[in-house]
This record gives C-alpha cells, structure tokens and sequence, in this order.
C-alpha cells in the first residue's frame, strides 16, 4: 500500500521451506505510515503466526515498525533500515516468550545490523539482552543476562 493509512491483509496459509519447515498465521496486517522521497515506514502485525517442523511448533505473534530512510536520493546504497517493535509467543520447548526490538539499524552498506537491542524474556527467566553496538559497521555484538555479558561476532 502506498498512501499513509492504507493496508494490505495477507492470509498465510502454508508456506513450506526446503520441504521440512510450514509457516502459517491468521494474518499478516501491512499498514503504510509514511511514504515520502526520504522515507517509507510500515506497521506490520503477524496474527497467530505458526512454525511447524518435524515433531515440533512455535507460535508467535508480532507488532513492529519498519521505515526505510532513502535519504532522498534513489540510489539503494544510501539506504537505512530500521526496526522497532514487539513479539510474543510460545517456543517449541511450550514456554512462553516476549521480545521487545528496540530500533535495530541495518545500513544498506553495512552486512550486519549496527545498532539497536533485542530484549528476549522466556516465561519465569530472567530477559536476556542482544546489544548490537552504537553504529559501527562491524560484526561486533554482545549478549547479557543477569547482569554477566559475554560479545560474540555476528558472522
């Protein structure tokens, strides 16, 4: 959809990867926000997303923001995008999970996210944190929980 408030509503009812993995869900709700020459956002809402494998599922749902910042220009090389947002489900061991994304940065020039945090909080666990730095393009990340934090390469 191309005019702010506009939607497009997706039925997923069976998609299968490499014969051995289903994705489905009630719904996939694309709302445009913004769709200017310097940056394109979108609302994207999946509505009781399932992963099914052999002998297992995850079920998910998820609300997050998308904009992509051309920076005016029509050459993709320039471009940023950013995701912010939420997820909640239930993992293929039945417990239940929240992740807050919290303005993951992903430069088009750059091979790996360069900012931003992951907040992952399994049910009755403490929430575990992906740091992807402060905006450098590296490969450079880290990984906290309870307070002990150990960096890990993002290859």
């Amino acid at each position: 959809p191309k005019l702010p408030g506009s939607k497009a509503v997706i039925k997923l009812l069976s998609l299968k990867i490499n014969g051995a993995i289903t994705y489905s869900c009630d719904s996939i709700i694309v709302t445009t926000i913004t769709n200017t020459i310097s940056a394109k956002s979108f609302n994207v809402k999946v509505v009781n997303g399932l992963c099914t494998g052999n002998g297992w599922n995850i079920k998910y749902s998820s609300d997050k923001t998308i904009t992509v910042s051309t920076n005016s220009t029509p050459a993709l090389s320039d471009d940023v995008v950013t995701v912010s947002g939420s997820s909640n489900g239930t993992n293929r061991n039945n417990v239940d999970f929240a992740v807050t994304v919290n303005l993951l940065t992903k430069p088009a020039n750059c091979k790996w996210i360069t900012s931003g945090t992951l907040d992952i909080t399994p049910s009755g666990l403490s929430t575990r944190t992906v740091d992807y730095g402060n905006g450098n393009c590296d490969d450079d990340a880290t990984f906290t929980v309870n307070g002990q934090t150990i960096a890990f390469k993002l290859k």
